[in-house]
């Protein structure tokens, strides 16, 4: 095989739940790298899912949805999810009141969406309302213990008590969370509402939660390489080379370690 001419970037990256996401997300690392973790717990699912809080349709994009139904209450965030061309419907719709008929969703996914719903529990039961008996529900949410992901929400040589607690406040405000609920409330509400937990893994360690949350609020300014000829990689191939290759152990890392996990809930219930 001949050497590369000198002065050529050779880049690879291959095609898998981060690099989609730092392509859906190439000027937010962190958000990339979460939705990468989050991609990596959801067995491939079928065509003709229910994406609920699809949003813009970007982490459809990441999991390779195909023929989606989406829905979601914001309006802008359907019409973005609409030019992706991954789902064959989309509703603008409040998911407490879906337009579906009973027993007639066979898988239905929520991605990071029931934290932000102070009445969560009336999804969790439309849900069960349009799943068929045998359905599948699966979806992620951090969890209680997510404070302890964050990097500057911790007492240390550098941060005191008041700050770090002030700073949680922030985090949950600026994030619109509305609660962090606990595996046993999980499935206590799941079961009120004839969904069986059949699979219940954490996600986020605090490895990647750390790097994540200094992340967090930084932006890549993509601005033109001029270094770059005609006849080398363009520079979005080489930011995204250089991101994935920055950040591509804290994924794999995290998406191995299960047991240490800290932020997150990836939940996979049962219609009964």
């Amino acid at each position: 095989m001949s050497e590369p001419a000198s002065g050529t970037l050779t880049i690879e990256v291959p095609d898998d739940p981060l690099a989609r996401a730092l392509r859906a997300w190439p000027d937010r690392p962190a958000l990339a790298l979460l939705r990468a973790i989050e991609a990596a717990l959801y067995d491939a699912p079928p065509e003709g899912v229910l994406d609920i809080g699809c949003g813009n349709g970007k982490f459809a994009a990441v999991i390779n949805l195909s023929k989606a139904v989406g829905v979601d209450l914001l309006a802008r965030d359907i019409a973005l999810a609409r030019d992706t061309g991954l789902y064959r419907d989309l509703l603008h719709t409040d998911a407490r009141r879906m337009p579906f008929a009973d027993n007639s969703i066979q898988y239905a996914i929520c991605n990071s969406t029931l934290e932000h719903i102070a009445c969560d529990g009336d999804v969790v039961k439309e849900v069960s309302r349009v799943l068929r008996p045998g359905g599948t529900f699966a979806f992620t949410v951090p969890s209680e213990n997510k404070e302890k992901t964050l990097l500057y929400g911790r007492e240390s040589v550098s941060v005191t008590a008041d700050e770090a607690r002030r700073y949680r406040e922030w985090f949950t405000d600026r994030w619109h969370h509305c609660h962090y609920r606990a595996q046993s409330e999980w499935k206590n509400l799941l079961r009120d509402n004839r969904l069986e937990v059949v699979e219940l893994r954490r996600y986020e360690t605090l490895r990647s939660g750390f790097i994540g949350d200094a992340l967090g609020y930084t932006r890549i300014v993509r601005e033109p390489i001029p270094e770059l000829r005609k006849e080398q990689s363009t520079a979005d191939e080489v930011r995204l080379a250089i991101l994935y290759q920055a950040l591509v152990d804290y994924w794999r890392d995290d998406v191995a370690s299960p047991d240490d996990g800290v932020g997150g809930y990836y939940v996979r219930a049962r219609r009964m």
